[in-house]
């Protein structure tokens, strides 16, 4: 819910939201299935997408800080990824990498 709200949020007049399920992927020898969220807003600079999972940090007025370094957090305890790209003036993609498979802990 934290990374649909951010997504929302910095929609131009015209939205170009995007969401997708990609082909699974291999990395680092683990299965993960990939899901893509995309806008159009204003992108972030890089000096904010540096600090985005940092607990606390914002960037939007009212937001607490806790949306995405939650996320991040929930997505790394089951052994998921997450990370975003973006460039100012062009959007921001954000990436969650699910495991295809559940990974045997026993190792």
């Amino acid at each position: 819910m934290n990374l649909l709200q951010n997504a929302c949020a910095p929609w131009t007049p015209w939205p170009r939201p995007a969401g997708a399920v990609r082909e699974p992927e291999t990395l680092d020898g683990r299965l993960y299935w990939r899901l893509t969220l995309e806008d159009n807003g204003c992108g972030i600079k890089a000096e904010a997408l540096a600090r985005i999972f940092d607990p606390f940090y914002t960037t939007f007025g009212g937001g607490t800080g806790l949306g995405l370094a939650v996320s991040h957090r929930i997505l790394m305890a089951h052994h998921g990824l997450l990370n975003i790209e973006s460039k100012p003036g062009q959007g921001t993609q954000v990436h969650l990498r699910l495991p295809a498979a559940p990974r045997n802990l026993a190792k």
